[in-house]
């Protein structure tokens, strides 16, 4: 039992070692361009990214970006500010609302309070204040916004209590602001504030309301020329004892924010751009698009975007910074090429990932592309090209293939063929993107949705798929000519199956599509009932077509519904795995089956009953199976499953989760394999997850081995690990002149997947001594390897 009790622990609880690739560790890819708030410290600038805690240093022009594999409990972040310590608290955003004490000096997180402190777990917190002794955090539980209030106890912020009861329904907190002793708080629908000199703020009547002309929008409270002044929508309003008097209505458009410079100065953030107040009027500061503004100590104006990073003001332009970075956090298809990089699919693109950073490739509506490569770029900043194509607002790339001569596919769901804005599929190569393909409704090549569901230029490519012929199968869903089959071949000749000549097997509402080991094409469908302009039964068609797409006299079609053993006809994943088995995934669970060899007599000689049947499945799961034949089920909402390839439910069937795990998040959205390195990535809704797995698979003769850390210098409080074995190596340490040391055993644990662990200790126990060592791999098959082991005794 001993050595899958290890397996299981190391496979489930993170191991974080710096600067190399350990099993059971998690990294991440986080996009850094939507920034949410942003502070000035000595010479950085701090910006609150969906992607984590980004720092730009003034003075050496580089970025650091921080994440949750630096301590962090979120990437998320919504709001910053920093305490009396010169620390940075940071707000996370939904769905865990949680505070991070941030050292900015030791790069460290000191604190972090959440559920346990809050007492429930809350969604987000948006805004964060201090006065004195105090600190308030402006936060949302669910449908509710409260505060949560701090004090400091024996030199440290000790949380006290949620403040909840305010006078009128609080539909939304944009922002705290302590004046004179007053809390003030900003709301999307008027004004509250609290005298600090009470000792109770908890109860309704510890609150005022500011009357106010209707309801508006307060961004912020400020204190401004010696008045309390605050914006009501695009209008600025004082405070007099009498009650609130116009103080300006001069802006024409809505303030989303009010920002003040080191000299007392007003200003204004609108959707267009930051304005100076002076004398009355409003002149324009910089046109840009914000979503928060501050001034650095030398009153430079500075800014957070959601779509650039930061930037700063210079001669009344915004001059944009950005770290390299990848697009966005929501990635729907990932791809690990031969070569071990990772290609990504997102709405807004596609990020490929290369020795030297991210390389972008952005879509967009435009009939002028502009491409500059990847060679010659400064890859220490976001680099992009961009070319035409369109995704209306529920598009989406469903999966991502690639051919042997490097050109990817992608299906653009829900694309737009109109205005000049292409849409279909995608065929594009990033060594010659200039040569970009979009396969649309000309020449009938593809087929829109006009009476589907859809109109004339809305197109929705489901899935593509790759056979051993190189030919392109592609799921046309909704197509209005009921050709929802289309096949590219690699002399690019197209060929159409409709529904009809399946027998009406086939449907509107492909999700899956995938080739046996007799050549046979399997499709996966949805189920569409009722008065619906595109039915569907669902189940598995398959299509025997004997190898010739031309000819389609000789096509067998077989459907394969719920009187056949599936759990349930809507089916949204399948696929085989490395034992011919085929996997399923319904609205009703999970099914292994083995496919009859008397096919199609008999469908399945074996189908198991579904499991997993309390999971949510929908369309956008999927079932992948790794290089050691392990089965990885994405969920919305319930993490990854892995049923491993000697028959266990890993984590007693829980999988991998964002809270027993490094995963970013509980929706997966898609999973792609790097077997020769034991590599998954993981795309989930808060960003890229990728894990070091013991399941390395790359051939069946030794690499070059991987030893780190070297030297290594004894006692340490973590194991000398040597990376590049075979599955089921065992390893022998011995000294130069070949006195044995150490035998490392993968049934006794000391190896585990494709890494041995070393604590520096002779086979009796003892620390051995300074000097160089030998380590042996090998296999039972007789494979062998050596490597060498520099060892420092302090």
């Amino acid at each position: 039992m001993r050595p899958k009790v290890l397996f299981t622990l190391l496979l489930i609880i993170p191991i974080l070692i710096k600067g190399q690739s350990v099993i059971g560790e998690w990294d991440s890819y986080t996009s850094a361009l939507n920034v949410r708030d942003i502070l000035a410290i000595e010479n950085s600038i701090f910006a609150a990214s969906s992607g984590g805690l980004v720092e730009y240093d003034k003075i050496t022009d580089q970025f650091e970006t921080y994440t949750i594999k630096d301590g962090l409990s979120r990437n998320d972040i919504q709001c910053m500010a920093l305490d009396k310590y010169n620390r940075v608290w940071l707000g996370m955003s939904s769905p865990d609302g949680e505070i991070n004490i941030w050292n900015s000096q030791t790069k460290t997180v000191e604190e972090v309070f959440n559920s346990f402190e809050f007492g429930d777990e809350l969604t987000s917190i948006v805004s964060i204040v201090f006065t004195g002794n105090k600190a308030f955090a402006a936060y949302r539980h669910n449908v509710d916004w409260g505060i949560a209030y701090f004090k400091i106890i024996d030199g440290e912020y000790r949380y006290q209590d949620r403040l909840e009861a305010f006078p009128s329904g609080v539909s939304g907190i944009n922002s705290l602001q302590v004046i004179n002793d007053t809390l003030w708080l900003a709301t999307t629908t008027g004004l509250l504030f609290a005298d600090l000199y009470q000792t109770d703020l908890k109860p309704e009547s510890a609150w005022q309301n500011v009357d106010l002309p209707g309801s508006g929008n307060i961004a912020r409270v400020v204190q401004y020329d010696g008045k309390v002044i605050f914006n009501f929508d695009n209008e600025i309003y004082e405070i007099h004892t009498s009650g609130p008097q116009l103080f300006n209505s001069n802006q024409s458009k809505s303030i989303s924010d009010l920002i003040l410079d080191n000299t007392g100065e007003l200003y204004a953030m609108t959707s267009s751009g930051i304005d100076r107040f002076n004398s009355g009027t409003w002149t324009r500061k910089v046109t840009v698009a914000a979503t928060k503004c501050i001034f650095d100590s030398e009153d430079i104006l500075w800014g957070g975007s959601a779509t650039h990073c930061i930037w700063f003001e210079q001669t009344d332009k915004p001059q944009y910074l950005i770290p390299n970075t990848i697009l966005d956090n929501i990635y729907t298809a990932l791809l690990v090429n031969q070569d071990g990089s990772l290609m990504a699919g997102t709405q807004k693109g596609f990020s490929l990932l290369t020795d030297n950073g991210w390389y972008n490739i952005r879509g967009l509506p435009t009939t002028t592309p502009a491409i500059d490569g990847y060679e010659d770029r400064d890859w220490s900043r976001f680099v992009a090209d961009t070319i035409a194509y369109s995704l209306s607002g529920d598009g989406r790339i469903y999966n991502l293939v690639r051919n042997s001569q490097g050109d990817y596919f992608a299906p653009l769901y829900g694309s737009l063929q109109r205005y000049l804005r292409p849409g279909g599929l995608l065929e594009f190569n990033p060594d010659s993107l200039e040569n970009y393909t979009v396969y649309d409704t000309t020449d009938q090549k593809l087929a829109a949705s006009a009476g589907k569901g859809g109109s004339d230029y809305y197109l929705g490519i489901g899935y593509v798929a790759l056979d051993d012929d190189e030919n392109l199968w592609i799921a046309n869903q909704y197509a209005q000519n009921d050709n929802v089959i289309a096949v590219l071949n690699s002399d690019g000749q197209w060929t159409h199956f409709n529904i009809a000549e399946s027998h009406g097997y086939l449907n509107y509402h492909t999700t899956s599509i995938i080739f046996d080991q007799e050549g046979r094409v399997w499709f996966a469908s949805e189920v569409h009932t009722g008065e619906t302009p595109s039915p569907a039964n669902g189940g598995i068609i398959v299509l025997d077509y004997h190898g010739t797409l031309s000819n389609k006299e000789d096509d067998e079609w077989y459907w394969i519904s719920t009187s056949d053993g599936l759990a349930n006809n809507a089916v949204y994943s399948i696929a085989f795995d490395r034992e011919n088995n085929l996997w399923i995934m319904s609205s009703d669970g999970i099914q292994r089956a083995t496919i009859a060899s008397n096919f199609p007599s008999r469908y399945f000689s074996q189908i198991d009953d579904a499991v997993l049947t309390s999971v949510p499945f929908a369309k956008e799961c999927r079932i992948k199976v790794d290089g050691i034949n392990n089965k990885w089920i994405s969920t919305v909402g319930y993490g990854v499953k892995v049923y491993t390839h000697n028959g266990i439910w890993l984590n007693d069937v829980e999988g991998f989760t964002s809270e027993n795990s490094g995963l970013l998040s509980n929706t997966v959205l898609d999973i792609a394999f790097n077997n020769a390195e034991g590599l998954v990535y993981l795309a989930t809704t808060k960003g890229i997850s990728v894990y070091k797995s013991a399941y390395a698979v790359y051939g069946d003769k030794y690499k070059d081995l991987k030893i780190f850390p070297m030297p290594y210098e004894i006692p340490s409080t973590r194991a000398l690990v040597i990376d590049g074995l075979l599955q089921e190596s065992d390893v022998k340490i011995i000294t130069l002149d070949g006195t044995f040391v150490r035998h490392l055993s993968y049934i006794e644990g000391d190896v585990i997947g494709q890494q041995a662990f070393w604590d520096g200790k002779d086979h009796r126990g003892r620390f051995v001594s300074s000097g160089v060592y030998l380590c042996m791999a090998y296999t039972k098959e007789g494979d062998t390897t050596v490597g060498k082991i520099a060892v420092i005794r302090k």
